[in-house]
């Protein structure tokens, strides 16, 4: 009986460290890292629960979209060397869910640029 008590006392023990590292924001900000092109500086990130959104600024409109459609092919156990889904495998997930990109304006960054800011949020599966 005390060698099962210990058993299940290990495994409570592995499932609380798998929760704690799941809902870590290293893996988030791993895959946003992964997707942002180097036209796009982000000037907020905020994460609540699964839920997220980034404010930032971009060189232009299709620099802005391509962070997005890169956002939204982030693979669910992505690693460096493979990021991205692959488009001959539909069986598999992404890492994010509901990417939409919610506002883009003409900005002006400093030193007078011309560019758009941009907000776009999404979900964490």
């Amino acid at each position: 009986l005390k060698n099962e008590i210990t058993r299940l006392e290990r495994q409570v023990d592995t499932i609380r460290d798998l929760t704690k590292k799941r809902d870590s924001p290293a893996p988030f900000l791993g895959a946003v890292s992964l997707a942002v092109p180097d036209e796009v500086w982000i000037a907020s990130l905020n994460k609540q629960g699964q839920s997220f959104s980034l404010d930032g600024t971009g060189t232009d409109n299709t620099v802005v979209v391509n962070f997005v459609y890169q956002l939204q092919r982030i693979r669910k156990n992505f690693t460096v060397k493979k990021p991205f889904v692959d488009k001959n495998n539909p069986d598999e997930q992404t890492f994010f869910s509901n990417v939409q990109l919610m506002r883009i304006v003409a900005a002006t960054k400093p030193g007078g640029l011309e560019a758009v800011a941009f907000q776009i949020t999404g979900t964490i599966r």
